[in-house]
């Protein structure tokens, strides 16, 4: 899933020291360091990139800043358009033991990821 944050919402909470490393984290591309901007209600908005544990951390955290007395704004991307987002996206988690050739229904995890 695509999630999009205002730019007006990112310039605002970049005066803040949580706010500017989530800014800057908002804004980096791997591809060629320009961010994908879209337009929703209006507003120019920076489309989040990177892996879903990155993006959800992303959409976490400009969640928990606030915009005067309101929380950063975060689009999400579904088939019908773009919705408002107010929970963070949850990823699958990794197990605390991870599976191994030592263990024999890991070995079978393993053989068939």
């Amino acid at each position: 899933m695509k999630y999009a944050v205002p730019l007006a919402d990112l310039e605002v909470v970049w005066k803040t020291p949580a706010g500017a490393a989530l800014v800057e984290a908002s804004l980096e591309d791997d591809a060629d360091g320009d961010a994908a901007m879209v337009t929703l209600h209006g507003q120019d908005c920076v489309v989040l990139g990177g892996s879903a544990p990155r993006v959800a951390a992303l959409v976490g955290g400009l969640l928990g800043l606030r915009v005067g007395t309101r929380p950063v704004v975060v689009w999400g991307a579904e088939p019908n358009g773009w919705r408002r987002v107010h929970r963070a996206p949850r990823v699958a988690e990794l197990p605390d033991d991870p599976p191994g050739f030592d263990d024999p229904e890991g070995e079978e995890v393993l053989l068939h990821a």
